[in-house]
């Protein structure tokens, strides 16, 4: 398949789920509008429908008189009917269908317009009552003038002497409900029965004229193509083809119709499903979406307990029952859990149980006007879990997250083994500190690209990020914490420990595979000095601690000369030995540190240790797995003294 088949066969799943707005709570209570806002951003738009922020609200009576007007004072959303022209469009003049700006529902704002609205309303109103007696009154009364009368006075726009455009409340929504003769109040945009009104509309008389490029029935070729598909690219469109002053097709065809038919049907559900999808199933940064969804799921249907009464064994279905079948039609809780497990976290056990086809795929606006997809890739459930499984299995090491402290703003640490999370690797790779700069967010995107590239393609941990994780771990002393700066330097030894088992031959000589404990018997040049000079960091601090009531008080040499000592390693270990001479002394010659010295030592290879080469990065492993071991042996001698200290 291709993402336009992916994303064909995905709406046919969860058709049936369009136009249900299910709004919950942000945090208790009723929803906001914020909260309605959002409910509608990730609703399943019904065909030829769109959205609309609208801020003025008219009510009318069964006989057609307006009951009130009202302004709100801050916009909402909501979803109305659209025609292919009124979807994606931009200066020209073009209606909806029925909820629109002032501007095209008062005559008295805009008679052009607003006469442009009322056509179009006569053509598809049919005999349905609601319709009939918006007709009427948009036909007889203006909106503005009727407003004087509540208490709101909506402004036209205006020009002053200096040609300074005023927009005034032209350009504000507008939503209309109608109130039955039984008192029910009827929201137009809202009513099925007017949608259902729409769509038969459009479809009457229609007749299929051949397939489209993707092979779908041709009713009507698609001239315009919706935007709005990323909320940072407003202006982004997948498909373009009418642009005749740009090269978008000029050299290869004389015509937009040579190079591109599409179905209007097919377009809109190819785009509303992408938009449904990059609003449930993305992660967002900036202009790039990473999306993730299963193509061929099917609703979750449910299975009628015997024990049951009839309440409760036939539950009547509700809108949030039919929205949560097709969100698991298009696999968003297969999505949810993979991006849990691509971050870091996650059940792999629910992806198990699963049997779906998946998409991953990267969109990115990278010039205005355009959304390209970067990256694309089907997996078969078996073959998708494996290349998971094998990343998680590679970058596999002990890690410490911090979780916060109920009842507390403080946070504690917490010991892992697992893979870090993407934002994670994001972070430390970088030394930026502003989250929010440009230059972060560029970032982000590359490096998270990058390494969804590596997990599904196979191929190695790009030298970019390992680079520039190394380099900045070697710098301790720019951190403000060393808590932060012992996390960022997990994150390099677990991408550092796939990339040199992965590539061998670039990392070290021995051929030897790296795991996550100490290998006491590895002649590596570089992974020998990382073993001493974790050796001289955890005496050192040892020391200090010990002679300031167990806390230290500063940086150990061992840390601070660090960036001196992978560049040259031999004559760095030198000063550092020089500046231990007074601890050395102090603990009687510590016998047991200069013997697991020496037992270092022993094992360079003749020549090694003189090498003026700059040390590799794995040397970063053999600092890890030496201080790991040494605070591993720490702990358990507490343990051992207490567990006696209790039995005595």
């Amino acid at each position: 398949m291709t993402l336009v088949s992916s994303l064909l066969k995905t709406y046919d799943c969860v058709q049936n789920a369009a136009g249900i707005t299910v709004a919950q709570a942000s945090q208790g209570g009723e929803p906001t509008d914020k909260d309605r806002d959002a409910a509608v951003r990730s609703t399943l738009m019904p065909m030829n429908h769109t959205t609309l922020k609208v801020q003025i609200h008219v009510t009318l009576d069964s006989e057609g008189n307006v009951v009130s007007i009202e302004k709100e004072g801050k916009a909402h959303t909501i979803i109305i009917p659209c025609t292919e022209k009124s979807m994606s469009r931009t200066v020209a003049p073009c209606a909806h269908p029925l909820c629109d700006q002032l501007q095209y529902v008062d005559k008295q704002i805009d008679g052009m317009r607003t006469e442009k609205y009322l056509t179009q309303l006569a053509e598809w109103k049919g005999d349905n009552t609601e319709l009939n007696l918006l007709y009427g009154y948009l036909s007889s009364h203006s909106i503005s003038e009727d407003a004087l009368g509540f208490g709101i006075e909506l402004k036209p726009k205006t020009r002053d002497a200096n040609g300074k455009e005023s927009k005034g409340d032209a350009a504000d929504g507008v939503w209309f409900t109608v109130i039955s003769p039984d008192g029910e109040l009827v929201d137009l945009d809202r009513d099925p029965a007017i949608r259902a009104r729409w769509q038969e509309y459009l479809a009457a008389g229609r007749s299929a004229k051949g397939h489209d490029m993707f092979g779908e029935k041709l009713y009507g070729q698609a001239k315009t193509f919706p935007k709005k598909l990323l909320p940072a690219a407003g202006n982004a469109k997948l498909i373009s083809s009418n642009d005749s002053t740009n090269y978008v097709y000029r050299g290869r065809f004389t015509s937009p119709d040579q190079a591109l038919v599409v179905d209007t049907d097919a377009s809109q559900k190819i785009h509303t499903t992408l938009t449904w999808l990059l609003a449930n199933n993305a992660t967002i940064v900036g202009k790039q979406a990473i999306l993730v969804w299963a193509v061929d799921g099917r609703p979750s249907f449910r299975v009628v307990d015997p024990m049951a009464d009839t309440l409760d064994a036939f539950p009547a279905e509700n809108d949030e029952d039919v929205v949560t079948d097709a969100r698991m039609a298009a696999g968003t809780p297969y999505a949810a859990q993979f991006q849990a497990l691509l971050h870091g976290y996650g059940d792999p056990s629910f992806l198990e149980r699963q049997k779906r086809t998946i998409v991953v795929a990267v969109f990115d606006s990278a010039v205005p006007g355009r959304l390209g997809v970067t990256y694309y890739q089907e997996l078969p459930e078996g073959e998708y879990l494996d290349r998971i499984v094998r990343w998680h299995r590679g970058v596999a090491w002990p890690l410490t997250t911090f979780v916060a402290i109920p009842g507390s703003d403080k946070r504690k640490p917490v010991d892992y083994v697992g893979a870090p999370s993407f934002i994670d690797i994001v972070n430390a790779s970088t030394d930026s500190p502003d989250r929010s700069s440009d230059g972060y967010k560029l970032h982000r995107k590359l490096v998270e690209r990058q390494l969804i590239e590596t997990i599904f393609n196979g191929t190695a941990v790009p030298r970019n990020i390992l680079m520039a994780m190394c380099h900045k771990v070697e710098k301790p002393m720019a951190y403000d914490d060393l808590r932060k700066w012992h996390r960022d330097l997990e994150i390099c030894c677990s991408l550092l420990k796939k990339s040199t088992n992965d590539e061998p031959k670039r990392f070290h000589r021995t051929g030897k595979e790296i795991g996550m404990e100490l290998d006491k018997d590895r002649t590596d040049r570089d992974y020998l000095f990382g073993r001493l000079l974790a050796l001289a960091d955890n005496f050192e601090g040892y020391v200090l601690r010990k002679q300031n009531g167990g806390k230290a008080d500063r940086a150990t040499n061992a840390v601070n000369l660090m960036g001196n000592f992978a560049s040259k390693p031999a004559t760095t270990w030198e000063e550092i030995w020089r500046r231990l001479t007074p601890y050395i002394q102090s603990q009687n010659g510590a016998p047991w540190f200069q013997q697991n010295v020496d037992d270092v030592m022993a094992l360079f290879q003749p020549g090694d240790y003189e090498k003026k080469t700059p040390l590799g990065p794995l040397y970063l492993l053999g600092y890890s797995h030496q201080r790991r071991e040494l605070l591993t042996n720490a702990r358990k001698a507490k343990e051992t003294a207490m567990s006696q200290e209790t039995a005595n």
